[in-house]
């Protein structure tokens, strides 16, 4: 199966979904200083001064949770974090569901902002992140936000409840801007 994107009547590219694991659109896939992250959807439209400088992405976060602790979510469901790049501020929306093994399903909203300055050891959550939860029928905690000064990511961890076996899925939007 192919896709074909169509901006303005006009092929910009076309994408094999079978066994797609990123795609890029627009001036940022030229950068070749782009953080090479998996399973991720980016679209820029120009830059100030370099490739990929002003871009947004779009990528899924996923993982289990057994207790009522936090369980960190991941790209590839194990190990694989959103490295940030430096010199760059960041805005995420993210929509995260929920549904426990006995059907029961929780889906929230959240929105906040990280930054990284000219290293790892430089990252910063930027104000404090909203969370909004929409509907909770397992009786869950929330989505919390982290960031790691050993390799500069973003992390996300989802909080269970105790006793139930949940599987989370998270919807990633994250706008970057370079200076």
């Amino acid at each position: 199966m192919a896709l074909e994107v169509k901006l303005k009547n006009l092929v910009v590219e076309t994408l094999n979904t079978e066994n797609v694991s990123k795609a890029i659109f627009g001036e940022g896939s030229d950068n070749p200083n782009l953080n090479s992250q998996q399973s991720q959807f980016i679209i820029s439209n120009g830059f100030f001064s370099t490739a990929g400088d002003a871009q947004t992405c779009l990528f899924l976060l996923r993982g289990n949770s057994t207790d009522d602790s936090e369980t960190e979510l991941f790209l590839d469901g194990s190990s694989a974090r959103f490295v940030l790049e430096d010199n760059t501020s960041y805005f995420f929306s993210c929509q995260f569901i929920a549904r426990a093994e006995n059907g029961d399903s929780a889906v929230m909203h959240v929105n906040g902002g990280a930054k990284r300055g000219s290293s790892a050891n430089s990252v910063s959550l930027v104000g404090d992140p909203h969370n909004h939860i929409i509907h909770d029928e397992i009786g869950i905690g929330d989505v919390k936000f982290a960031v790691s000064a050993s390799n500069g990511s973003l992390k996300f961890f989802a909080t269970g409840k105790s006793g139930t076996n949940i599987r989370w899925l998270g919807k990633v939007d994250l706008t970057q801007l370079k200076y």
